[in-house]
């Protein structure tokens, strides 16, 4: 079987790996350098990298891939297929001196004589560019063309998703902690009350005052008083009063 006829299965086969290994990294960085690692084996160039909003990520790494790396934010086919939503291609990287000069002579250093970028884009929403070097000069195949075009969509397809499971995990830990957090202060409250005979509201404002006047955070105090390392000087609704007047 010829590799033509064997791309659309090492393309389904790729996909399948980079969806189920791109949700278990958190890094953004682990995250481009996956994409950027399947699109340099499908395509069948030398390196590749890749862009996003919070790290940048490349294949294989090395001092010449590092180099690239720190000036794909500043400069770049990349960036600016990024920018623009449209690919760029560059068959001779020497003639982006004029514009690139820093990313051209980088590119050069590293062995790299052609380049092309290309969005990585899901629903109108640019997640990133994806960009692939080449050791020889010329444009892309069709074939490889088109397989960059592809990987670019379902590449964002999964970055938009693992983006959105991210924001979720970060509001689930977030009411998680303010549950937490709350929970613990209501127990506090009891327990004050309880210790010092006064009401659960004024146990939640002189705790409240201490953490105040002592620069403590409220939960913090709360947690303490829960497991008895803390407690309010003074007996009675006398420990509120204090507090209340001193803050």
């Amino acid at each position: 079987m010829s590799d033509t006829a064997r791309l659309p299965i090492r393309f389904v086969e790729a996909m399948a790996a980079l969806a189920e290994n791109i949700v278990l990294d958190d890094e953004p960085v682990r995250r481009a350098e996956l994409v950027a690692g399947h699109a340099k084996d499908l395509l069948e160039v030398d390196a590749a990298a890749v862009l996003l909003d919070d790290g940048a990520g490349g294949v294989p790494d090395g001092p010449a891939m590092r180099r690239l790396l720190h000036l794909l934010p500043k400069e770049g086919p990349a960036l600016h297929s990024r920018q623009s939503g449209r690919p760029v291609r560059l068959a001779d990287v020497s003639a982006s001196a004029p514009r690139w000069p820093a990313f051209t002579a980088a590119a050069l250093a590293g062995g790299f004589t052609s380049v092309d970028a290309i969005p990585l884009h899901c629903n109108d929403i640019i997640e990133g560019g994806l960009i692939v070097f080449r050791s020889r000069p010329g444009p892309l195949t069709a074939e490889q063309d088109a397989t960059a075009r592809s990987l670019g969509i379902h590449a964002a397809t999964l970055l938009s998703l693992t983006r959105d499971l991210d924001q979720q995990k970060r509001l689930s830990a977030q009411l998680e902690g303010a549950l937490s957090s709350r929970v613990d202060i209501e127990q506090a409250k009891g327990i004050l009350a309880a210790r010092h005979r006064m009401t659960p509201d004024q146990a939640f404002a002189a705790l409240r005052a201490y953490a105040r006047r002592h620069n403590r955070r409220l939960h913090d105090l709360a947690r303490e008083v829960v497991s008895g390392r803390f407690d309010l000087p003074g007996p009675g609704p006398v420990a509120s009063e204090r507090y209340l007047k001193r803050s």
